[in-house]
C-alpha cells in the first residue's frame, strides 16, 4: 500500500508527463523545432530551456550605431519584400535628442511581434560644434577668446561694430590687447533756488572699434547633417578685475528646430522605399 504523499507524487508525475506530451504536440503543430520549454513538477511552472539548445528558436537582438547610413542599411537588411524575415517595421524619431529607434519585429494588430529586435541610431555632435557650445556656455578671458578664434580660424569670419568683415589677425590682436578706461563725469547745475550735482562713472574699451562684434562660425552640428553658419554675438564684461567676454548664438532655438527637422526628414527619406512606418516620438512595448 502506498501512503497519501506517495500517491500524490505519482499523480503529479503522471499529470506532468501528460502535460509535456500535449505541450510538445502543440509545438510540433506550430513549428518543426522543439518548443524550448517544459512543464516541471514544482507547481507546474514553465521552464525556458532555449539557452540549452544548439540554436535560438527565433532571431532577436539590439543594434546601435552613430552613423545614419549604417542604421538605414541594417533596417534594409531585415525589412522589405526582398527579405523573408519581416514584411514591415516601425521607426520612432526623437528630434530633440537626435535619436531614431526601429522596431523590426513589431508585426501588426492581427499578428503582433515580440518587439525585441531593434536598431537604434544616435547621431553625435561634431568636434567643431562641441567646441562652439562649450565656448558659449562659459565666460572667456582674453586668452580664451583669442585662442578660440585662432584654433577655428578656418571656420570663422569676424564682423566689426560697423558690420564690415574684419581681418582675423587684427581681431585676435584686439582681443589680446584690449584695455579699459574709467571715465568720471560730473554734472552740476545751479539756479536761484536749487543746486544739484551728479557723478557718473563708466568703463569703456579704448580700442573697441577693433574688437569683434559678431563671430560667424560655420560647421556641421551633427554627423551626417548639413553645414550651418552660426552668428555669435560677442559681449565684453568689465566689472571684475579682469576683462571677460561672453558669446551667445543668435537665434539658437531656431537653429535647433531646423536641425531637428532636417534629421527627421533625412531618416524618413532614407527609408521611404521600404515598408516602414515613421513616427515622431518614442515607443515602449
Amino acid at each position: 500500500m502506498f501512503d497519501r504523499d506517495t500517491l500524490l507524487e505519482l499523480q503529479k508525475s503522471e499529470l506532468n508527463k501528460q502535460l509535456n506530451t500535449q505541450l510538445l504536440d502543440t509545438a510540433e503543430a506550430i513549428q518543426p523545432e522543439q518548443l524550448p520549454a517544459l512543464m516541471v513538477p514544482d507547481n507546474f511552472a514553465l521552464l525556458d530551456i532555449e539557452h540549452k539548445l544548439q540554436n535560438r528558436t527565433r532571431f532577436r537582438g539590439s543594434f546601435t550605431t552613430e552613423d545614419i547610413k549604417s542604421f538605414v542599411a541594417y533596417v534594409s537588411e531585415y525589412v522589405g519584400n526582398e527579405t523573408p524575415l519581416y514584411p514591415n517595421a516601425q521607426v520612432f524619431i526623437d528630434g530633440e535628442d537626435m535619436m531614431a529607434a526601429a522596431v523590426l519585429n513589431v508585426g501588426d494588430l492581427v499578428v503582433p511581434g515580440h518587439c525585441d529586435h531593434k536598431a537604434t541610431l544616435s547621431i553625435p555632435k561634431t568636434a567643431a560644434y562641441k567646441a562652439l557650445i562649450a565656448a558659449c556656455n562659459r565666460r572667456s578671458g582674453q586668452q580664451d577668446l583669442s585662442d578660440f578664434i585662432e584654433d577655428w580660424k578656418d571656420r570663422i569670419t569676424v564682423d566689426g561694430i560697423s558690420g564690415e568683415q574684419m581681418n582675423l589677425a587684427v581681431a585676435i590682436n584686439a582681443v589680446r590687447t584690449v584695455t579699459v578706461e574709467r571715465v568720471r563725469e560730473i554734472e552740476s547745475s545751479i539756479d536761484q533756488f536749487e543746486n544739484s550735482a551728479s557723478v557718473t562713472e563708466r568703463e569703456a574699451a579704448k580700442n573697441k572699434k577693433d574688437l569683434p562684434a559678431y563671430i560667424n562660425f560655420t560647421c556641421v552640428p551633427y554627423a551626417g547633417l548639413s553645414e550651418v553658419t552660426f552668428k555669435i554675438r560677442v559681449s565684453m564684461l568689465t566689472g571684475d578685475a579682469r576683462i571677460a567676454f561672453t558669446l551667445r548664438i543668435v537665434g539658437e532655438e531656431e537653429h535647433n528646430e531646423q536641425t531637428s527637422e532636417e534629421f527627421k526628414a533625412k531618416i524618413s527619406n532614407s527609408l521611404k522605399k521600404l515598408p516602414v512606418e515613421v513616427f515622431i516620438g518614442g515607443f515602449r512595448a
